[in-house]
Order: C-alpha cells, then structure tokens, then sequence
C-alpha cells in the first residue's frame, strides 16, 4: 500500500512538473512592424520572424509575435507583459532591462536626403548642422548622434512616417534602416525615388537580436536555449536558405 502511494505522488509530481515546464516553453515576444524583416503582413510574418521561430522549435520552444509602436513594445517587454523583444538593438541602457541573445542580423542604418539639397556626409556630423533630421520614436543609433545638438531631431512612428515627412519637405533629412525604406519605397513612392538620396557611408550597423526581459524568471534559460538553436539552425544550413531572398535584393 505504502509502495502505491509512493508511486501515486511521484505521478502526480512528475505530471506536475512536465506541466510546468510545457508551460516554460511557449513565449510571446513583442515588436513593430518592420518590413521585409518581420511584419504581420508578411507571409512567416518575415524572414528573421521565420529564422527566430525555427531556432525556438529546434529546442522545443512555441514563439507567438505581436506587433505593435516600437515605444509601446519596449516598455511592454520591460515590464515582462510579454517575455521579450522580437528584433532589437543593443545599447548598454537596455541591457539593464534585457538577455540579449546572440546576434542574429546585420542591418545597415543610413541617412536619406531630399537630392536637391546637395548635402555631403563624410561620417563627420558637422556635415548635418542645423538640418531637421527625422528620427524613429524609441529608436537607439549611436551614443554621438543620439547625444549631438548640432540639428534638429524629429520624432516619428517608424520608417514609413520618416519617409512621409521626408518626401513632404517637413524634415531635411531621415534616419533609416536601408532594407526597411528600400521596401517601403517601392511600394509607396517608387516614381518619386530620383528625389531622394543616400548620403556618404552608413550611420551604423547594427546587430538584430532577441531580448528576454530580465522581469521574466526564466530569461537566463531562455536565452541560452536560444542560442543552441539558433546554432543548430546556422550549422543546418537553413539560416542561408531563409536570408536568401533578403540577399538577392540587396544585390
């Protein structure tokens, strides 16, 4: 009888505790929409989506995204509303509040100006004094453009609003991401592209990464399984299958 019962509690406790950990393993990670990286009107909902997604599933792990204003995500992933960011730069003030996991995409970070400005940009932020430069809301780049008061900053929604203003005159000048706006152009203002114009070399580039809010108990795990994943992904050779298509167009 004693036996019985002895079997009967660690039943119970080993149900429980496959339970809880079947329960550790479905996130729910929040961003922007950030076309052709991740968006919900993409098929996969976007390449680096797909790529996180996969690297998730390769250590048992179910990932939902929800896109919302990336100010809105960040504070939402810090406060441990959802479990982490999808997509997000690294900068040392957000450290504190998030696991980075390993760096899973490069993105270029340029500026866009109206051509008939005849601006020259030669990595010296001198060359921008005085300009209206429109930037993404909540958005990091680099500690000397963030902290510089040589111009005028302008706060947008994201790339698609930056580029309304651009093309509406209200800014001089845009800060965006070089893959982002390429869509964005095509789609939206492809008979009006000789207007605008890329100016001398990238602002930055930056790593994309998944970031665990540090308010989630797990965060540690979670990362570190990730990045076995993500591994396994890379070595598979699916990686270069799913950012195949994002490198023809870049080409």
């Amino acid at each position: 009888m004693k036996i019985v019962k002895i079997v009967s509690i660690f039943f119970i406790l080993f149900s429980l505790m496959s339970l809880t950990a079947t329960e550790n393993k479905k996130l729910t990670l929040v961003t922007c929409e950030w076309a052709p990286f991740y968006s919900s009107q993409l098929e996969n909902q976007g390449f680096f989506s797909e790529i996180v997604r996969e690297s998730f599933k390769n250590v048992d792990y179910d990932v939902d995204f929800t896109f919302t204003d990336w100010d809105v995500a960040m504070d939402l992933a810090a406060k441990n509303s959802y479990n982490g960011l999808h997509g997000a730069y690294y900068s040392e003030e957000r450290e504190l509040l998030f696991n980075y996991s390993y760096p899973i995409y490069s993105v270029k970070t340029v500026f866009l100006a109206k051509r008939e400005l005849n601006l020259n940009y030669d990595s010296n932020l001198e060359n921008l004094r005085n300009r209206r430069i429109g930037i993404s809301k909540g958005y990091a780049y680099t500690d000397e453009f963030d902290n510089s008061e040589l111009f005028v900053k302008v706060e947008a929604g994201g790339p698609k609003q930056l580029l309304d203003l651009l093309f509406a005159d209200e800014v001089d000048v845009i800060v965006v991401q070089a893959d982002v706006a390429q869509q964005i152009i095509i789609k939206k203002y492809i008979t009006r592209v000789g207007e605008i114009e890329a100016l001398g070399p990238s602002l930055t580039e930056n790593k994309l990464y998944v970031a665990i809010s540090r308010e989630y108990p797990n965060h540690k795990m979670v990362v570190n399984d990730f990045n076995r994943g993500f591994e396994k992904l890379v070595n598979s050779g699916r990686y270069i299958e799913l950012t195949k298509e994002i490198i023809k167009v870049k080409k």
